[in-house]
């Protein structure tokens, strides 16, 4: 079922479900990235927390998931940018 939380008075419509599989997806990306530029200066936290961040700024753009099923990922990226302080130390 879909959780109704609000932001800014617009409903938000995302699951428990689409949440966890953002967040994993997400996670996992970055997983892949740290190892490849061999950065381990970003930890497992960090990295959940900049996805958990980005999931809320991405919320506050498409508040019905079902809307940025039609984002690019460029644009999701963009969007996300604003939690990258996140994994800089």
């Amino acid at each position: 079922t879909k959780e109704i939380e609000k932001y800014e008075g617009k409903q938000i419509l995302y699951s428990i479900q689409d949440k966890k599989v953002f967040k994993e997806g997400c996670m996992q990306g970055w997983k892949f990235n740290a190892a490849f530029i061999n950065n381990n200066d970003i930890t497992q936290n960090d990295i959940k927390n900049y996805c958990e961040c980005s999931l809320k700024e991405i919320i506050k753009v498409y508040p019905d998931n079902q809307d940025s099923d039609e984002a690019t990922i460029k644009e999701l990226i963009e969007i996300s940018k604003a939690c990258l302080y996140i994994l800089k130390n």
